[in-house]
């Protein structure tokens, strides 16, 4: 990720955070004036206890480099959950990201998917791309190795299969963690050929990932609950959905839907 990238994501992640601020909530009185959403930068400044001229330079990405000091103050002015903390640091680093190797080998995470069924389970490049899956997830979701090999993510047929709202029960929800996790896998590596292809596609045919990735709200890796309606059946199964998460170089990930 170059540097230039770098900042324009921080300054972008910083702005939205501080436009979800309602000023109320922090026991400002309403000002007629107020002509923008959230909070202005120099009452986030202030929060935080930097220079307004400074902040503002963060969120101009120019170059400039925050402590840890500068960045804790604001996490607590912006109001950030813990995932939000790592991830504001993250984009505030300088050092270069490792490149994951340009081909993976599969073979053996298609064994540990196939050794698992029943239980659906897929792994997936730091990205979202389908890098093996078993016969349970197929039943699930879709057969990805039918698609073509720049379809074949889980973000992307979220998005774009017409069975994907069917088989996703609450779909909304889903895609909306999906997007928030796709923003935190990417941190520290925008300007990446794959990302820039993948979020560009999707910002040209989806207007709710278009809305939901400008939102840029970034998801940790987790469990969480997933209710899922498999074609054999049709009938909602809830799972729970269980991440393991190798950071670097790679950032694979196996997902696993377990009974609930």
């Amino acid at each position: 990720m170059s540097d230039e990238s770098r900042r324009r994501e921080l300054a972008h992640f910083m702005r939205k955070r501080r436009e979800n601020i309602d000023p109320a909530d922090l026991g400002l009185r309403p000002d007629p004036r107020r002509r923008t959403p959230g909070l202005r930068r120099e009452e986030v400044a202030v929060l935080a206890g930097i220079s307004p001229t400074w902040y503002t330079y963060l969120e101009q990405a120019r170059a400039v480099l925050p402590s840890a000091k500068n960045l804790n103050g604001i996490a607590e002015a912006l109001r950030l959950s813990d995932a939000e903390r790592m991830y504001l640091s993250r984009l505030a680093q300088r050092e270069s990201t490792p490149r994951p190797r340009a081909e993976q080998d599969v073979t053996a995470l298609s064994e540990i998917t196939k050794a698992l069924d029943p239980i659906p389970a897929l792994a997936l490049s730091r990205f979202g791309d389908v890098l093996a899956f078993n016969d349970a997830v197929i039943d699930c979701y879709t057969d990805f190795g039918r698609l073509p090999d720049r379809e074949r993510n889980l973000v992307h047929w979220m998005f774009t299969a017409e069975q994907a709202p069917d088989r996703v029960v609450g779909w909304e929800s889903e895609a909306r963690t999906q997007v928030a996790r796709l923003r935190w896998a990417a941190a520290g590596w925008y300007g990446h050929p794959r990302l820039t292809e993948l979020v560009d596609g999707l910002t040209a045919v989806s207007a709710p990932f278009r809305r939901w990735w400008d939102e840029h709200t970034a998801h940790a890796p987790g469990d969480r609950i997933s209710t899922l309606r498999p074609a054999c059946s049709g009938r909602p199964t809830t799972t729970r959905v269980v991440e393991t998460w190798q950071d670097e170089p790679s950032g694979t990930r196996l997902v696993l839907h377990l009974p609930a």
